[in-house]
Parts: C-alpha cells; sequence; structure tokens
C-alpha cells in the first residue's frame, strides 16, 4: 500500500505532511436476533468477545472525503496536529487523502455519531454490504488473543 501511494504522490511532484484514510461504518443491526448470530459465529469458531470478526455488514457509503478521517503524519513536516489533520507545518501544510481502494478505517460503533444522525438510516444503516476482508487474520487474531486473555487470567 504504501509503496502504491508514493508512486501516485511522485507523479504530482508534491510533498505531503500527512495521509489520511477515510472511514466506513460497520454499525450495530438494529433489532439483530443475537441467538442467530452466535450460533453463526459458533460455526465459525469466533468467540463471542472478538466484536470486530463478529461484525461483517458495513454501510455502503464511505464518509465524505476530509471528514472524520484518520491521519499518518510526516513527522518532519508537521509542527503542530489535531488527530485528523495537520494544524501547522514548517512549510505549507498538504494532506494526501488514501484512495479508499487503498485503505480505509473501519469504525465499529453502535451508531452514528451526532453529527451524522440524520443521514446514518438512509445512508449508512440501509445500504450495507457484506465485507469479510478482516476475516483473512481470523485465525491468528483468535489464536493470539485468547492467548493474551488467559496469560492476563481472562478466559480460563
Amino acid at each position: 500500500m504504501i509503496q502504491e501511494i508514493q508512486r501516485n504522490w511522485l507523479k504530482k511532484n508534491e510533498t505531503y505532511t500527512s495521509f489520511s484514510a477515510r472511514h466506513v461504518y460497520f454499525l450495530d443491526l438494529e433489532g439483530e436476533n443475537s441467538t442467530e448470530i452466535d450460533q453463526f459465529n459458533e460455526q465459525l469458531n469466533i468467540p463471542p468477545y472478538l466484536h470486530m470478526l463478529t461484525h461483517i455488514y458495513r454501510s455502503s457509503h464511505y464518509t465524505k472525503s476530509g471528514a472524520y478521517v484518520k491521519t499518518f503524519f510526516d513527522t518532519e513536516h508537521v509542527i503542530t496536529l489535531h488527530n485528523h489533520f495537520p494544524l501547522s507545518c514548517f512549510r505549507r501544510c498538504r494532506a494526501y487523502e488514501i484512495n479508499i481502494t487503498l485503505a480505509h478505517l473501519q469504525h465499529y460503533r453502535k451508531g452514528c455519531v451526532k453529527a451524522l444522525q440524520k443521514s446514518c438510516q438512509t445512508e449508512h444503516r440501509l445500504n450495507r454490504i457484506r465485507d469479510t476482508t478482516i476475516w483473512r487474520y481470523k485465525n491468528d487474531l483468535i489464536q493470539r488473543t485468547s492467548l493474551t486473555l488467559k496469560k492476563l487470567n481472562f478466559l480460563i
């Protein structure tokens, strides 16, 4: 991913101070049948405490460009920052938005943030797609998380 981003920005002959990824909601389903979900997860050997592995339906809509992004900062250029964007830079602050085909932030929430309440139902809850991308890490996540929880005496 990093190599692809570098190729894209080198073509533009620009220096960027930050690299932002848009996010997509994985919202809890309203009125979901927890027994049915538990049985489904049990068939896949997914422990109930691994929330992200058990929530595989996401909004088909990404948040708007520049809104609610998560950002990586070039600390050689950024002086002060907010958790979403640089506030001041040694030279001009310039953000690079990572294409959603390369990266996005998976935001797991019960509901949308207050500012998106109006569009939450129509844009984010209504238009869901199945996305099992995280399952590519399922076995490692289950094994390592379970081992750690056992070492901490949270699991027997």
